[in-house]
């Protein structure tokens, strides 16, 4: 257990450690080199802040009209979704309603979702320590 806790950790540690970390994927998987800094980099925020990066890159690059047609796209699917389950042989009336609710509270989240959780209002990050950063993310799962 504790292997695996240090082996886990170790990306966020020193270059000992992943140096150390290099040479036991070498042995088990074959790996060569290590991943760009950058890519590490990118997963640790994906994993820490689910939904930021995405969100960024929206803000970015998914106009308001895509997403507005996209939203609009997805009502008509759930519109026909629907409108054929009065057509549908195979479900009794209470499976058909159960189907209708679900439909109904479906909630689209096209690009990104319409806000932010609150936890993202008053996170704070530290540009002294990155294991320190990846202990809070790590304890404050989103």
């Amino acid at each position: 257990l504790r292997t695996h806790v240090i082996y886990n950790l170790s990306p966020l540690l020193s270059s000992n450690f992943l140096n150390a970390t290099l040479k036991l994927d070498k042995e088990l998987e074959g790996m060569e080199t290590r991943p760009p800094r950058w890519r590490k980099c990118v997963a640790a925020v994906k994993h820490a802040l689910p939904g930021l990066c995405d969100e960024l890159y929206v803000q970015k690059r998914f106009s308001h009209a895509a997403r507005r047609d996209a939203e609009t796209m997805m009502e008509q699917l759930r519109e026909a979704f629907i409108s054929n389950l009065g057509d549908v042989t195979w479900m009794d009336n209470a499976t058909k309603q159960a189907a209708l609710v679900k439909a109904n509270a479906i909630e689209f989240n096209i690009g990104a979702a319409a806000s932010s959780p609150p936890i993202l209002d008053n996170y704070p990050v530290s540009p002294a320590s990155y294991f320190d950063n990846s202990m809070l993310a790590y304890h404050r799962k989103l």
